[in-house]
């Protein structure tokens, strides 16, 4: 008599299936992946911007001198705090590259008085290629600098 295999275990197709799946899975978390990388790169350079600009007001009221934040806007997204009598430089700071800047401050530069108080107002603007961007306030008199997630920029 002819005995009947009884081994058990995936077919074939079951395998390919099951590949198929985990590929299609895989492709929709990398594009979901993208994005949520995209954004935090967008939220940590804004804040590193805001805790800057504070960082630029703070020298000019301990040191007594203006200070300004350049934002330098060649190819790469870099930005230079100096103090604005001889230009002497006390810190530089460098973007991700990923990040897209733009300003209303004229020049691209931030400069507060001795009191702190701002020279001028003005708005920096973040992007990383998403649908939203933050918007990094220097308001008039106080110098006081916001953050704010928006959807259009100045």
């Amino acid at each position: 008599m002819k005995q009947m295999r009884t081994d058990e275990g995936f077919s074939f197709i079951e395998i390919i299936l099951a590949v198929a799946i985990m590929g299609i899975l895989t492709v929709i978390s990398l594009s979901s992946m993208q994005k949520y990388s995209s954004r935090r790169d967008m939220l940590q350079g804004a804040r590193q911007l805001v805790g800057d600009l504070r960082l630029t007001q703070q020298f000019a009221m301990t040191q007594g001198q203006k200070f300004k934040l350049v934002y330098a806007s060649s190819s790469t997204s870099s930005y230079t705090i100096m103090k604005s009598s001889d230009s002497s430089v006390s810190k530089s700071f460098l973007l991700p590259s990923s990040l897209t800047v733009t300003s209303t401050f004229t020049g691209d530069t931030a400069e507060f008085a001795a009191t702190g108080a701002p020279v001028q107002s003005g708005t920096f603007c973040v992007s990383a290629g998403v649908s939203t961007k933050m918007k990094v306030d220097v308001l008039a008199g106080t110098g006081r600098t916001t953050d704010q997630e928006v959807t259009t920029c100045p």
